[in-house]
């Protein structure tokens, strides 16, 4: 039998863990949402992706997180966007338990891919206990947002939806024509 322990909520429980991910439930993701967490690195720097992605840039920030029962938890914010396609762009939380295995919580996507029944809209990531628990990528499912159109705006919504700090973001503004039909 597979042991894992679940570091999330700081609680010492065990249980079976029948895939790469712990088991972790929706009121554990939840609860994680709001632990306060801070950015160890804000002025982090961008770089190009050439070996993967020769037009993309990101930028990756540390993070920590403390727990309830003041454990502290590392995380990594990330930033993607393709400089040829603005609306191709990525904002995502990482959470990095002990045990090393990386564990999305959440993508903000911008609108330059299709997922679903949503079609080139601005869509949400987040992890779920359903998708860890059939062996999906634990942020499988996706929601349509209206909350961002930019990945300056993303990156906002992230920030504040994590309760992160020490991380200046600019709240973004619509573009002049969205929303207006020609």
């Amino acid at each position: 039998m597979v042991q894992a322990v679940r570091y999330i909520t700081g609680l010492a429980q065990t249980r079976r863990a029948p895939r790469m991910f712990d088991n972790f439930t929706d009121v554990e993701l939840q609860e994680f949402l709001g632990f306060p967490k801070r950015v160890c690195n804000p002025r982090a720097r961008g770089s190009g992706k050439p070996a993967v992605h020769p037009l993309h840039r990101q930028c990756t920030f540390r993070a920590t997180a403390t727990t309830n029962d003041n454990r502290t938890h590392r995380l990594l914010v990330f930033q993607r966007e393709n400089l040829r396609d603005k609306e191709n762009f990525s904002c995502g939380i990482v959470y990095l338990p002990p045990s090393g295995q990386r564990l999305t919580l959440a993508r903000y996507n911008g609108s330059a891919n299709r997922h679903g029944d949503i079609q080139y809209k601005p869509h949400i990531h987040r992890a779920t206990e359903a998708a860890i628990e059939a062996g999906r990528k634990p942020e499988h499912t996706a929601e349509e947002t209206d909350c961002y159109t930019t990945i300056i705006g993303a990156l906002a919504c992230l920030v504040k939806d994590f309760s992160l700090s020490g991380m200046p973001t600019q709240h973004f503004q619509r573009r002049l024509f969205d929303g207006h039909q020609r």
